[in-house]
């Protein structure tokens, strides 16, 4: 555990540590505050440390138990925001697990769909990304009405109140009709650029494979959407070509 003790400039001692299970530091000032939340704070001008609330000794009156910084402090806290990343870290690095939930929907003919909800964790950037796919392929719903939307479970093979690692809703996920003609999807879209590459090339001219629309992006034009199309030059670049609609 961190922890360090120190003499403050009035002369009492400051015990500091770090709680790992808390992930926040404490702190017992000498005849003052005992097992209190501490925190950075600045008073006037100066960096202190917040000890808690405790009785002022003249007035009797509640009052914020503050620490001027020292080095001692300062080499501590220090020490604290590695030890915080670290933990970070570590949560992100832990396997995400997933709680399978069912809808709150009113009415007794109404069917109830089964959700599963991720565990509220810090998310490493692979798992956040494997989110979005789940999200994206199998479609969102909301538990409630006012709720936020969770993922649908509705093509996983999950019972309601059972626990799912990342990795076994991925594997379930890669079954599915949904994650099925996204792949299929997916090869056509490659397949079409592909052969759009091959005719440019013949051609020397630019082959259109795809075109959307988008909100407009000038607002000295007086139009609402924009048409932009896709095409692939003869040198296998892909370009896009936007086009205002009056």
């Amino acid at each position: 555990m961190l922890k360090t003790t120190t003499t403050t400039e009035t002369g009492k001692d400051l015990k500091l540590w770090f709680d790992e299970e808390e992930k926040e530091m404490k702190a017992t000032l000498e005849g003052l505050t005992k097992n209190e939340k501490a925190y950075e704070k600045e008073e006037n001008g100066q960096k202190c440390i917040h000890c808690g609330v405790a009785e002022h000794p003249k007035t009797g009156k509640k009052v914020n138990a503050l620490v001027k910084i020292n080095d001692d402090i300062k080499e501590f806290l220090e020490k604290v925001k590695q030890e915080i990343e670290e933990l970070k870290e570590r949560e992100r690095q832990e396997e995400l697990t997933f709680e399978v939930i069912e809808t709150s929907n009113s009415g007794a003919w109404v069917a109830q769909d089964l959700l599963v909800v991720p565990e509220e964790k810090l998310l490493s950037d692979e798992q956040q990304e494997k989110i979005w796919e789940l999200e994206n392929i199998l479609g969102m719903q909301q538990r409630f009405a006012g709720a936020s939307q969770e993922i649908k479970a509705k093509e996983l093979p999950v019972e309601k109140g059972e626990t799912y690692t990342l990795t076994e809703i991925m594997e379930m996920l890669t079954k599915t009709k949904s994650y099925k003609r996204k792949e299929e999807s997916e090869q056509k879209e490659k397949q079409k650029y592909e052969e759009a590459k091959k005719e440019a090339r013949k051609t020397g001219e630019n082959v259109k494979v795809n075109s959307h629309t988008a909100s407009c992006n000038d607002s000295n034009e007086e139009c609402n959407m924009d048409i932009i199309t896709v095409y692939i030059t003869p040198s296998g670049k892909t370009e896009e070509v936007r086009n205002h609609t009056w």
